[in-house]
């Protein structure tokens, strides 16, 4: 075997490992359900809100970006049905200057709900309400509230890194490979591109 066949030989064993090792990132790694889940496009959309939510940028959980409001006014965003046996994880984080409480929603695709409070502090919480999604149904939209007392206020909640996780399945992998399964799959392409135009310069 000459030295320019080992060389493609190895060039092809490159690009098969690459491949390779794009589908297993793509199938290992969990999905994130949301989009902008924690507010650091700078902008709310695509979350929606039905009062003064607006973006904020001091003492924020992480990045350079949060959500706050004053009173009790909703975000929400929705997306396509997830059947909630593939989901692994919602949580969010939260604060509130006054410690008062928060409520949440979890909405379905036959049109039921379900909802609750939680109790954030003055300092960043972290909450995680996976475990009151009702099972063998398709989670379409997620809503959490801030707090307005009567006759009192303001109350701020300030809001950050929601996310809801779900599982790959293997036929799924190659469209969710993630950055560095697409990194990984873009180099093993490269390098078949490579191999070919060497070949017909031969």
């Amino acid at each position: 075997m000459d030295a320019g066949s080992m060389s493609r030989g190895r060039l092809v064993a490159m690009g098969m490992v690459c491949l390779v090792s794009a589908l297993a990132v793509g199938s290992g790694e969990a999905a994130e359900v949301l989009s902008n889940p924690g507010f650091e496009a700078g902008v709310l959309a695509p979350w929606t809100t039905d009062g003064n939510w607006a973006i904020e940028t001091n003492n924020c959980h992480s990045g350079s970006y949060c959500a706050s409001n004053d009173g009790n006014n909703s975000i929400k965003q929705t997306f396509p049905g997830i059947p909630t046996s593939s989901i692994t994880g919602i949580t969010f984080w939260m604060r509130q200057p006054n410690a008062s409480i928060s409520a949440f929603r979890l909405g379905y695709s036959d049109g039921s709900s379900y909802e609750d409070i939680v109790s954030p502090s003055s300092s960043w919480s972290q909450f995680d309400i996976t475990s009151h999604l009702d099972s063998g149904k398709s989670l379409t939209s997620l809503t959490i509230w801030g707090y307005q007392a009567g006759g009192g206020g303001p109350f701020v909640t300030v809001l950050d890194d929601v996310s809801i996780q779900t599982n790959l399945q293997p036929t799924e992998a190659i469209p969710l490979l993630g950055w560095r399964g697409v990194l990984a799959l873009a180099l093993a392409l490269g390098v078949a591109g490579a191999i070919l135009i060497r070949r017909r310069l031969a």
